[in-house]
């Protein structure tokens, strides 16, 4: 497994240090990507196989890179999924839990955001890192739409997320953001309903 991690400066990785693609290796097929400044961290991918972490987080962390290269290329999402399925030992359960994930938040891709935008003004989406992102949507989608995990329990998983995957500020992000949009939860289901 890959973590994410943030640097001004990026270590180089040879293959047998990585276990699928490094995800800021490819070129995006569009132009919308403009190179980062130098106030916006460089990601790059940090092997993870040494890091104890449960089953779902586990899941959770490579369908966050799924929702991630999906963000930042227009890789077809199969190709992706299949890509991740291909270059990590996961267990039968690990994998269906990663294609509700997956599927979820791409269904409700725009109502999370249009909830975000309403719940959080304050962090305008656009502006999110995308890790940090598709961190907050994953859990929105969890604990607010399909309410397959409380809403402490998608908090933690998603600071630990941002610990794993994200900036230094991350987690401290993740949690004022969730934070503020949790505290809509009814509201957000009659915007996905």
């Amino acid at each position: 497994m890959l973590m994410i991690s943030t640097s001004r400066q990026c270590k180089k990785m040879n293959s047998e240090e990585m276990n699928f693609d490094d995800l800021t290796q490819r070129e995006p097929i569009d132009d919308s990507h403009p190179e980062p400044s130098e106030d916006e961290p460089i990601y790059e991918l940090l092997p993870t196989d040494d890091v104890e972490i449960d089953d779902r987080t586990r899941a959770r962390g490579v369908a966050l890179q799924v929702l991630y290269e999906v963000d930042m290329s227009n890789h077809p999402l199969n190709q992706i999924v299949k890509e991740r399925f291909d270059s990590v030992d996961l267990s039968d359960e690990q994998r269906n839990f990663i294609e509700k994930i997956v599927i979820g938040v791409r269904k409700h891709f725009s109502k999370i955001d249009i909830s975000l935008t309403k719940y959080a003004p304050e962090w305008p989406i656009d502006q999110i890192a995308v890790i940090d992102r598709n961190i907050v949507r994953i859990a929105i989608w969890e604990f607010a739409i399909s309410g397959i995990t409380p809403l402490r329990v998608a908090i933690n998983e998603s600071v630990e997320l941002a610990k794993m995957f994200g900036s230094e500020s991350s987690p401290r992000f993740v949690n004022g953001v969730l934070g503020s949009v949790a505290e809509h939860i009814d509201e957000i289901n009659d915007i996905i309903n």
